[in-house]
């Protein structure tokens, strides 16, 4: 069948000739690998490469010809991804030509997550390089739209090395989730990697020929066991892929730990369904999930290890399917705090932020007077900034948007020793509003961080 997907030039899909379109001059065909069937017994001839790259050439980053769809079915993903990245070897060997977008063409339409991986260490080193070439680098990222390239392409947004790189990355990843129908956090939510694990965080590892067994633990770290089930202590050399895996999935737990924080102090919630889809059967969600307690219309539960529900008496729990579902903030439970947390500390459960023994401030603690004239600990404001406060450029300090349409200002003296002045809540339309105006638990996470900031 490919030979006739790949006779003749490049056609709409109406069946009209497309106008020919010139290979870039930096392009060599001879040197490019091959491209396999999926049969595994036969390569694009040189004609049908050079078809191929006919129909990239016709092709733009985020709209690649219709034929290519049929060419990816009936060639192996990662023949193509390591075809598509030759091209851009030699874009680069010719040191980018600015005009030409062939390369970036070629990855969008024919990259994988190898790809994502080399694509986003490219474009590490461009932050202050040509924008223009920034931007397809971006649109790859976003066409090959794997779970990995949507993680790759959000965690850009905040780790960038410039701030033109981030507000770059931020307005492709906006994009995105708006043709999606999304938020940005309901996109990330959809394209956490499973990394090649099962539902239940299993995957095969590559170690020269014997087959080993990749495995999660309760804290993402991965662990490897021969093929009689036992686990060694270190993977063989020839397994190059997991240390790799192990830095991703760190960097997961880490970005996904932060993520389902956020989500308890904001008060996000999921549909019974998506709670099921997104984190009790996501392998890698599944290593939070289970550590975590959870809150819904009919009640608070943790999950199991074997992916039931229970509650606080560990008794078994039914979650009805039209509720909706949310990480449970110390609010939710403070009457019951003491017994939640000697349920999980029974069960040796490790959470991955504090939850079950979370401060919890009412208003008779959260007062603000009580902590200003307080020295500030400026050590304490990276801990701050990574919770989600900023810098105001106003007066030295920090601030915080909160659900609800509310601000808050922590604002601390000029001269050492710093001391913190004044904690100042502010309304959508700028003006001022009492510090009782905070919802219940975003008083309580205030008069938290207000606690870190002068320990």
């Amino acid at each position: 069948m490919l030979p006739e997907v790949l006779a003749g030039p490049p056609r709409r899909p109406s069946g009209r000739l497309l106008p020919a379109r010139e290979l870039p001059e930096w392009l060599a065909l001879p040197p490019l690998p091959p491209v396999t069937l999926c049969d595994g017994q036969a390569v694009l001839s040189a004609e049908a490469v050079e078809r191929l790259c006919g129909l990239i050439a016709v092709s733009r980053p985020g709209k690649a010809h219709h034929t290519i769809a049929e060419v990816r079915g009936l060639c192996t993903p990662e023949s193509l991804a390591g075809f598509a990245w030759a091209i851009f070897q030699q874009w680069a060997a010719a040191e980018f030509p600015a005009s030409d977008r062939f390369a970036m063409t070629a990855l969008a339409a024919l990259g994988d997550d190898t790809t994502v991986v080399a694509l986003t260490a490219e474009l590490q080193t461009w932050a202050n390089g040509d924008a223009a070439r920034v931007r397809l680098g971006l649109e790859a990222l976003a066409t090959i739209g794997t779970d990995l390239a949507v993680t790759h392409l959000l965690r850009l947004t905040r780790k960038a090395r410039t701030a033109r790189f981030r507000r770059l990355a931020g307005k492709r990843a906006d994009a995105l989730a708006t043709a999606r129908g999304l938020t940005l956090d309901q996109l990330a939510d959809r394209h956490v990697p499973r990394l090649g694990f099962d539902r239940d965080g299993r995957a095969a590892l590559d170690a020269g020929g014997r087959r080993l067994t990749v495995g999660l633990d309760e804290r993402l770290q991965p662990w490897v066991a021969d093929e009689h089930g036992r686990r060694l202590a270190r993977p063989p050399g020839t397994a190059t892929t997991f240390p790799a895996l192990r830095r991703e999935l760190r960097t997961i737990a880490e970005e996904r730990a932060r993520a389902l924080e956020e989500a308890m102090v904001d008060g996000r919630r999921w549909s019974a369904g998506e709670f099921r889809e997104l984190f009790v059967d996501h392998p890698v969600m599944w290593q939070l999930t289970h550590r975590l307690l959870w809150w819904s219309d009919g009640g608070l539960f943790r999950v199991a290890e074997d992916r039931s529900f229970a509650d606080i008496d560990d008794k078994p729990w039914d979650l009805d399917p039209e509720a909706t579902v949310g990480v449970a903030h110390p609010w939710h439970f403070a009457a019951d705090q003491a017994t939640w947390a000697a349920l999980f500390a029974d069960y040796a459960v490790i959470q991955p932020f504090p939850q079950v023994g979370r401060e919890f401030f009412g208003p008779a603690e959260a007062r603000p007077e009580s902590f200003t004239g307080r020295p500030a600990e400026t050590r304490a404001v990276r801990s701050l900034t990574a919770r989600g406060w900023w810098p105001p450029g106003i007066n030295p300090g920090v601030r915080r948007d909160w659900p609800g349409g509310l601000s808050v200002d922590i604002e601390w003296s000029v001269h050492d020793p710093h001391r913190l002045t004044a904690v100042r809540v502010w309304r959508r339309d700028g003006t001022e509003a009492p510090f009782t105006d905070l919802p219940p638990i975003v008083l309580s996470e205030v008069a938290r961080d207000l606690r870190l900031l002068t320990a």
